[in-house]
């Protein structure tokens, strides 16, 4: 009998703010709203041009450039020279106009912002929903804003074995103290993303089971992978799919990568269940 692990199979597609203490911000995006068929130009001109990738590769890669990226423009097909090529703007974005030339899309960064509390702690109403979370604040930011029942974190910086950890709050964030035993920080989520409709570059399949003879059989088959991390390593396979929290592979058969059937115990993380 062979023994299964339980996975999130995707297919890839071209709260509060505290008066307590004195905060900066951080911000993070957290998907990007689509504009089909449409062109939108940065009022700085690009910070970058002909850049060849797929739409989660052009993502990630507005990603880097933090808030200087305020959107990108994706040459599709019907263009020639320029198709398949990202086009990333800067300053402020224009509102998305029709366009005929080729078929391009214009994708604009939805961003959260989080409170930061430097030298403070902060705890949550309820049980911590992800606990010795090994990143930067930015990639800790990312995951809490993911997960969607995550309302701020505790990042420690140095001064205990806990260093370069986060700590994902649940339930209530509660006003952040100075906390003097390590060198960490408090970041709450603000509220203030509004509605979008967000689009990360895949869409979530469903959850199925898998065994020592893999379903889905190619990509970086390692650990460490969020799932966009792990869309950005499979942007040229049709699907991917986490397991054992965080474990990353591709494939481009959905008969082969479902073979074994769905499962039900999938982790809201979408990272992946267990052996």
């Amino acid at each position: 009998v062979m023994t299964r692990m339980n996975m999130y199979l995707f297919v890839v597609m071209p709260m509060m703010a505290f008066v307590a203490a004195t905060a900066s911000s951080l911000n993070v995006i957290v998907g990007f709203e689509k504009f089909t068929g449409r062109q939108c130009w940065g009022t700085n001109g690009d910070l970058l041009r002909d850049f060849v990738g797929t739409a989660p590769q052009c993502m990630e890669k507005c990603r880097s450039f933090g808030d200087e990226c305020v959107g990108f423009v994706r040459v599709n097909a019907d263009s020639g020279v320029h198709e398949g090529k990202c086009y990333f703007r800067q300053g402020g974005l224009t509102e998305p106009e029709e366009y005929t030339g080729d078929d391009r899309d214009c994708y604009e960064p939805v961003r959260e912002s989080y409170s930061k509390y430097e030298g403070q702690q902060c705890t949550g109403s309820l049980e911590d929903v992800e606990r010795d979370l090994e990143g930067t604040a930015a990639q800790c930011a990312l995951r809490c804003s993911q997960r969607g029942d995550c309302v701020g974190f505790v990042r420690v910086n140095n001064g205990s074995a806990y260093a370069g950890k986060c700590y994902l709050r649940g339930g209530t964030l509660a006003d952040p103290a100075v906390y003097g035993s390590d060198n960490r920080d408090c970041y709450a989520l603000n509220d203030d993303a509004g509605e979008h409709e967000i689009v990360q570059g895949y869409e979530y399949v469903g959850c199925y089971k898998d065994t020592d003879d893999r379903a889905l059989r190619y990509g970086p088959q390692a650990y460490g992978y969020t799932v966009d991390s792990c869309a950005t390593a499979c942007a040229d396979f049709k699907y991917f799919a986490l397991q054992n929290n965080g474990w990353c592979s591709c494939d481009n058969c959905v008969v082969h990568s479902t073979q074994y059937g769905e499962a039900t115990n999938c982790p809201a993380t979408k990272l992946g269940g267990e052996w």
